[in-house]
């Protein structure tokens, strides 16, 4: 075809051009007011009624949308409008985000603990660890300068080794939660809310660990694998799973949620097929596939967690820190210090001898307990509590048992040398007495 080269186009009737040309393919218009739609290139198309569509365009280092709002690389700048969002990590942005109680470590009723063979509650609150073999110490120990956000930790510190893990052998650090704590997670319906698990590991070893997570109502399990990169290192780890349709938690006091941290575990309960952040109906081989944990099995193991952190949603939002007094008053609905001993005299309550030589004395919750029966746990030794009475004093090793328990309070009873219808005061004889009521799930 013939070409027709002109850099300007003008009306016979006109006196100005309309049209003018540039040599790069640039065109001017002049007097062009009105165009039903102009296309830019191949990936913008603007249309009569104002509207921008486009395709294959990532990258704008502003946006202006009218007259109140401004995108920009470092982030969107509002004024005078209102926000509308549908949905924002999955709808938890404010209130309490962290279903976990004392994820810093910061409260410790019990006191460090060592010398611990068996499974059950060592060190900070409301965290229990599982045992097959070996010799541990608990404690609320130091996180050191690289993580001053968290200056305590739970730790777990092997102190006589246990044999390699087998069968259903297994070490573990566990948190349970109520049933009607987890209400909002929504399982059991097409609603169920994926969430998030945060938190910070340390470990002298670079091995694979596991979270699992179990809830007995339904009897239904998932889990995930996370890996210690660098030894004696603190790095953090997020987990998320989705949320679980099938069978509801009940709406109780009962145990409705559990996450499990798995350090070492036998063949029987890794040799089926991983879940990999998928729930299934408990499968005992399928518990924690893929995991290389050996820890318990040398005096050199020492395993270190902190800043957890359970929430609704898929992203892990920054850790919601609680004040003390806070933190202690959600730990006492499962455990309450009743007397923390010394060595000459901590006074706990008044006391009335019922009977000769049947000393009780009635103990009232600071904070309602979760059960109705909650549980005396006590350390006994010479003389480690003392009572008060009839201008002299005498002295037990321990309480025979608490009467009537309820979850406000109960009574506590003891054989020490008293006669019936003598008042006293009752307190401890030494820095190692320790008193307090339980009701962990």
């Amino acid at each position: 075809m013939s070409t027709l080269k002109v850099n300007k186009l003008r009306d016979t009737a006109g006196s100005a051009d309309a049209i003018t040309l540039d040599p790069n393919g640039g065109a001017v218009l002049s007097g062009v007011t009105t165009v039903s739609t102009v296309k830019v290139g191949s990936g913008v198309t603007i249309s009569s009624d104002g509207d921008v569509f486009t395709t294959g365009i990532t990258t704008s280092s502003t946006v202006i949308v009218g007259s109140g709002v401004t995108i920009s690389e470092s982030g969107i700048e509002a004024s005078g409008i209102g926000i509308t969002c549908a949905n924002i990590n999955g709808t938890q942005i404010g209130g309490r985000r962290n279903i976990v109680i004392n994820g810093k470590a910061q409260i410790n009723q019990r006191g460090d603990s060592t010398g611990n063979t068996s499974s059950g509650y060592y060190g900070p609150d409301r965290f229990e660890t599982s045992v097959y073999g070996g010799t541990f110490s608990h404690s609320a120990a130091a996180s050191g300068s690289t993580l001053p956000e968290f200056p305590k930790c739970f730790r777990i510190d092997c102190t006589s080794a246990a044999s390699a893990a087998s069968g259903t052998n297994e070490i573990k650090i566990g948190y349970l939660m109520e049933g009607q704590d987890v209400q909002h997670l929504q399982y059991g319906s097409s609603s169920a809310k994926s969430i998030t698990l945060s938190f910070y590991v340390r470990s002298n070893k670079t091995e694979t660990y596991t979270a699992w997570f179990y809830r007995p109502d339904g009897a239904r399990h998932n889990a995930v694998n996370f890996s210690v990169s660098a030894a004696n290192t603190w790095e953090k780890k997020i987990i998320t799973i989705v949320g679980d349709t099938t069978s509801a938690i009940n709406d109780d006091n009962t145990m409705g949620f559990k996450i499990d941290w798995i350090l070492a575990s036998g063949s029987d309960y890794k040799s089926g097929s991983a879940l990999n952040g998928s729930w299934a109906n408990l499968s005992s081989a399928n518990r924690y596939v893929g995991n290389t944990g050996t820890f318990g099995e040398s005096t050199d193991d020492v395993f270190d967690i902190t800043g957890i952190q359970f929430e609704v949603g898929t992203q892990a939002t920054a850790f919601e820190h609680r004040s003390y007094g806070e933190e202690l008053k959600l730990c006492e609905r499962y455990c309450e210090t009743i007397l923390v001993g010394e060595s000459n005299g901590a006074y706990m309550n008044n006391t009335v001898a019922y009977a000769n030589n049947a000393l009780y004395t009635i103990i009232r919750f600071r904070t309602p307990k979760r059960a109705t029966d909650p549980t005396l746990v006590q350390t006994t030794g010479t003389d480690y509590y003392k009572l008060y009475r009839a201008n002299g004093s005498t002295t037990a090793t321990g309480f025979t048992a608490a009467n009537w328990p309820n979850t406000h309070g109960s009574a506590i009873y003891n054989s020490m040398t008293c006669t019936e219808g003598q008042s006293g005061l009752l307190g401890s004889n030494n820095v190692n007495a320790l008193l307090l009521f339980t009701s962990e799930l």
